[in-house]
């Protein structure tokens, strides 16, 4: 599932998450950031990908990716497991200063 969303200076917001096991995977919300022309502002995160992990049975659904009135990328969606049932999910990510 995805979510994708501009900022102020035209840069290119995209939320998800991924099945699989690795770096990306089901259990994490991740967001990646391009600039203007569309390429990966690899300072922000690690190589342009920042991630939040919900713990290893948690299987997460971005369902939206928005700025927030400091700048701060905010993923929503839901989340799933075993021991902790069904809920929403929210994730906070620094802008940076760049």
């Amino acid at each position: 599932s995805w979510a994708v969303t501009t900022d102020r200076r035209n840069r290119v917001i995209v939320g998800g998450s991924l099945g699989g096991e690795g770096r990306f995977d089901a259990r994490a919300f991740m967001v990646g950031r391009l600039n203007a022309a569309g390429r990966a502002q690899t300072w922000f995160g690690e190589d342009g990908v920042a991630i939040a992990r919900f713990g290893k049975r948690a299987v997460v659904q971005p369902r939206q990716v928005y700025i927030d009135s400091r700048g701060r990328i905010v993923v929503a969606g839901t989340v799933a497991g075993t021991s902790i049932g069904y809920g929403l999910a929210f994730a906070r990510f620094l802008s940076g200063r760049r």
